[in-house]
């Protein structure tokens, strides 16, 4: 490779006609032709060189398989040095001397040097009808949407994901599946729209749980669990029912079941501020404050 005469060609291309198939070779250009170097080539190599070089890297690979096979290089080297010296030089190998698919370099990406690397996480942006809209992905809270405010969402890993839009006193939009395509932003709207509605007897128990309540008491405490638990029963999703049965177990310190209802209230409506409020104290009597402190920062 490198500059060479036209004379110094030919006996190089004798030379090498004599070698076994197990030993490929290309030569920089054809007997009587010119073999041109420049500083545009690598900062100075000849431009043989500089393709073979470059095919080597994993340039040559056009089966895109990352393996640089004898046949592939022969062709890069060819093509390129062809075009870039408008013809004026053309490297010669002769495929009867050695098997094309003789394994040259291996590139285990199978990606071309230079080429970017497929992108590993996609965006969303969240967006929302109403104010005061959290947002769940997988399970998380990530956080809070309003209409015109949206939220947006990078490094999300590929594939499918579950989201959920909640707000206070509506009905939540999902869980639903949506999916994150690598290296593309996406738009995931949350729509609340759905008032929730009570049964009626879900709201006449909570109503005589409630006197119960407030008459303060342990025998008082006792019969508003029992009325409270009737109205958990009677609506699942009834997120100041569970409030108050916290509150009332709390009170007959039952601590454990008092944690219970105060996280099912949070888990329904997690924008309750009062039912977090409440919740955090809780925590703190029992010494669990970086616990505490996390519910607590959330209603402040």
């Amino acid at each position: 490779s490198g500059a060479i005469s036209p004379e110094q060609g030919e006996v190089v291309n004798r030379s090498l006609l004599d070698l076994n198939r197990s030993m490929f070779s290309m030569t920089a250009s054809r007997a009587r032709e010119r073999s041109f170097e420049s500083k545009d080539w690598g900062g100075g190599h000849g431009i043989f060189t500089y393709y073979v070089v470059r095919g080597m890297e994993g340039y040559a690979d056009a089966s895109k398989d990352g393996i640089v096979t004898a046949d592939e290089l022969a062709e890069y080297v060819r093509t390129n040095v062809r075009e870039a010296t408008k013809g004026q030089q053309n490297p010669t190998s002769d495929k009867g001397n050695f098997d094309a698919q003789m394994l040259l370099a291996f590139n285990p990406t199978g990606t071309s040097p230079g080429q970017a690397p497929a992108p590993k996480f996609g965006t969303w942006v969240l967006e929302a009808n109403m104010d005061n809209v959290e947002v769940f992905v997988d399970g998380k809270s990530v956080g809070t949407v309003s209409k015109g405010s949206p939220l947006r969402l990078p490094g999300l890993p590929p594939g499918a994901h579950s989201v959920k839009g909640v707000r206070m006193g509506y009905e939540p939009d999902g869980p639903r599946e949506e999916t994150v395509y690598p290296g593309q932003e996406s738009t995931v709207s949350i729509k609340i729209s759905i008032p929730r509605r009570r049964t009626k007897a879900a709201l006449d128990a909570l109503e005589k749980g409630l006197e119960y309540y407030n008459k303060g008491n342990p025998e008082n405490y006792k019969k508003a669990a029992m009325e409270l638990q009737a109205a958990v029963a009677a609506d699942p999703q009834f997120s100041q029912a569970w409030l108050y049965l916290g509150r009332v177990q709390r009170d007959l310190f039952e601590v454990e079941e008092a944690e219970k209802s105060f996280r099912k209230a949070l888990e329904i409506d997690p924008d309750y501020l009062e039912a977090r409020a409440t919740f955090g104290g809780l925590l703190l009597d029992n010494g669990s404050y970086d616990e505490a402190i996390r519910q607590l920062n959330q209603v402040v």
